[in-house]
């Protein structure tokens, strides 16, 4: 019976550790300043800025910025549009802020907005 007992100790030590390291992570992601990070029912959404290179039949091109919270680089993408709507005020050359997240696909813009330069 003591061996049971020993043996179950470190699992229920090692359970609270992973609770605080996710905790930790989380916290991590709330202070940075130029990345946000949400979640939903269909999986996280991650957020950048960028320059419109292309327009395209449903989708669009941007050269953004890293994106820290999924360890991008910089680079230039195409990314797919939920709705053409989405697209509708926008042009190539404008600067946007852009939420997407990872499709059946590829990646899919969740929403996209104009930004001052």
């Amino acid at each position: 019976m003591k061996t049971t007992y020993i043996l179950g100790f470190p699992l229920m030590a090692l359970a609270l550790v992973s609770c605080g390291s996710q905790t930790e992570q989380n916290a991590a992601r709330e202070n940075t300043k130029d990345v946000e990070v949400t979640s939903d029912a269909a999986g996280r959404i991650s957020f950048a800025t960028g320059e419109v290179a292309q327009i395209s039949d449903g989708s669009m091109t941007i050269a953004h910025g890293p994106v820290e919270d999924i360890g991008w680089p910089a680079m230039t993408m195409a990314f797919e549009a939920q709705s053409p709507d989405m697209m509708q005020d926008i042009a190539v050359g404008d600067q946007v802020r852009f939420g997407f997240r990872e499709s059946e696909t590829g990646y899919a813009l969740t929403s996209v907005e104009k930004v001052e330069p």
